[in-house]
């Protein structure tokens, strides 16, 4: 089961069967990565991006006191910018079959 975003790092901290992922990325990446996925125009694509993370950020701290990018929150972090998306799906699954031995 994967649960994105919505504090599940903190939702399901204390349970062991879990991995927490932080996928990342520049703001000039998700800026064109929203302008070729939302086909936006940059202005409009910087928008979108700032105002989601935004929520993100507020979100975690109105339900879990806690930072939306703490590393501590965190088995693993990956820049989607650097290895790609299908580079960082690799990554989250080799860790994933290390940690439950699967």
């Amino acid at each position: 089961l994967v649960l994105v975003g919505r504090g599940a790092q903190a939702m399901l901290a204390e349970r062991g069967d879990a991995l927490h992922v932080f996928c990342h990325a520049p703001r000039p990446a998700l800026i064109a990565r929203c302008m070729s996925r939302d086909g936006l125009d940059e202005e409009a694509a910087a928008k979108l991006v700032d105002e989601t993370n935004s929520h993100r950020e507020q979100w975690v701290k109105k339900h879990w006191s806690r930072e939306w990018r703490d590393p501590a929150s965190y088995h693993l972090s990956t820049n989607t910018d650097w290895l790609g998306i299908d580079g960082a799906v690799n990554l989250i699954v080799f860790a994933a079959r290390q940690r439950f031995k699967l």
